[in-house]
């Protein structure tokens, strides 16, 4: 008969382990080792379940440093592991559980042949528990003697595991909202990285605090604009100053801010924006964008044709205009007659609503088209890979 749980101290040292590890793995798997320590087992496994049908897969699991799982991975496996069907993993919902709890009596010789089988592979006496996140997922934890130790599990680690399990349902939804904003900020900088537009996030006097690859590039073949001791730095003298007085100017403005340096050498344009989450030293950031006269790359042709509903022939037309070729270039690069280039141009401005060429320009790069025209092809089940793949 299980007595009411302790109540867990929020200074204990798994606790401070477990909630730790939901931003460090590592810290996860010393929690699980306390864990293992004092109650005595051979092994903690702590993981998501998702309810499929009739049984419970495993989204990610964590476990202590002593467990090895690669036998229990060949041997058995989510697909042989019955306690994982659904009709006994949900008599392990809310509170511990042994195997005599799951197992009716009816099903006395399947558990002796599950047990058998798990024995095999390391693991002795069990005692879980789970606990439902919604409808289909739960988070559960099964701890193992050794394989040999028949010693039967006391009230108290009963009550010790119910105490925790409130914890670890916090824990687990700590750990996928961590796992999801992290392989977000990884696609985000994927994606910028590849943005024709320098992106750069820097201080009020101009140290550089992430920029992205862009950037990287035009700063360092600039002739204008770029970095000294890990901060910007404008070549020409009056150039400096301008950029200086504008980035202590920007820091105060909440309203965008823009600057054209321009010498011999080269010209860029930068457009300022202070940052409304200022850093922890209250220092305010600015978001700088960086342009130059350099080309912007072909607008890929396909983008066109989805944007706009052109052909293939009209869309390559209209990537080399905007590319700056002229129509006779780019008959003579086709290879076409020059009346034929003319008529689709004709077809082009009548689908593009534009009315003449410098309109088709214009309405061109104010598209998405031209946006994502540097941009890889992103993979977006990227993100549900790394929030489910928790390292162990």
């Amino acid at each position: 008969m299980l007595h009411n749980p302790t109540v867990v101290s929020p200074a204990e040292p798994f606790l401070l382990e477990l909630y730790a590890g939901c931003a460090d793995p590592r810290r996860c798997r010393a929690a699980l080792d306390i864990l293992r320590a004092e109650m005595e087992v051979g092994s903690v496994i702590f993981h998501e379940l998702r309810l499929k049908g009739e049984r419970a897969e495993t989204a990610w699991l964590a476990h202590d440093s002593r467990s090895d799982l690669a036998p229990y991975n060949k041997d058995v496996a989510d697909r042989g592991n019955l306690r994982l069907q659904a009709k006994r993993f949900r008599g392990a919902l809310g509170r511990p559980v042994c195997d005599e709890d799951l197992f009716a009596g009816d099903d006395y010789s399947v558990q002796m042949r599950f047990q058998q089988q798990l024995s095999t592979v390391g693991f002795g006496r069990f005692l879980g528990g789970a606990m439902a996140l919604d409808e289909n997922r739960f988070v559960a934890i099964a701890l193992h003697r050794d394989a040999g130790d028949t010693r039967d599990y006391s009230d108290r680690q009963k009550d010790r595991l119910w105490s925790l399990l409130p914890h670890l349902g916090q824990a687990a939804q700590l750990i996928r909202s961590v796992a999801w904003s992290h392989s977000a900020e990884a696609l985000l900088r994927r994606h910028l990285d590849h943005w024709a537009c320098g992106l750069i996030i820097c201080d009020e006097l101009g140290h550089v605090l992430w920029l992205n690859q862009t950037a990287q590039r035009k700063l360092s073949s600039g002739d204008i604009l770029g970095l000294r001791d890990g901060a910007l730095h404008a070549y020409d003298v009056n150039a400096r100053s301008r950029l200086m007085a504008t980035l202590e100017r920007q820091a105060e403005r909440s309203a965008p801010g823009f600057l054209a340096l321009e010498s011999d050498r080269g010209r860029c344009q930068l457009a300022l924006e202070r940052l409304e989450h200022p850093n922890a030293s209250g220092t305010p950031q600015l978001l700088i964008m960086v342009t130059d006269d350099e080309p912007r790359g072909a607008i890929p042709a396909e983008s066109l044709a989805a944007f706009f509903d052109l052909t293939e022939a009209e869309s390559r037309l209209t990537s080399a205009l905007v590319a700056g070729a002229t129509l006779e270039e780019y008959a003579q690069r086709r290879g076409v007659g020059l009346g034929t280039v003319r008529y689709q141009l004709k077809q082009v401005l009548a689908k593009t609503g534009a009315r003449r060429q410098a309109d088709l320009v214009r309405r061109i790069l104010c598209s998405a088209a031209a946006h994502v025209a540097e941009s890889p092809y992103l993979d977006l089940s990227l993100g549900v890979r790394a929030a489910n793949a928790i390292p162990s």
